[in-house]
């Protein structure tokens, strides 16, 4: 019985794990689309600025719900 509470808890673990990976994942895509938007309309000091950004953000994970951040209206594909 004890055995099958661990299985349990590592599974419930490796789940969360999933799901952060996968949350992860979806941010890089769209940080990567919006740089990919910004560097297609030669707006190349734009998507510096949103690079560095994104990097200042990342630094602190456990502090931010989330690594995506805002980028003018019209440049925005989040």
């Amino acid at each position: 019985m004890e055995l099958l509470k661990q299985q349990m808890e590592v599974s419930e673990e490796m789940k969360q794990e999933y799901v952060k990976i996968r949350k992860w994942n979806h941010d890089i895509e769209n940080h990567l689309l919006s740089l990919e938007y910004l560097t297609r309309t030669r707006k190349a000091d734009e998507a510096e600025r949103y690079c560095s950004s994104v990097l200042l953000n990342s630094s602190k994970p456990e502090e931010q719900p989330s690594a995506c951040i805002s980028v003018s209206q019209e440049n925005s594909v989040l």
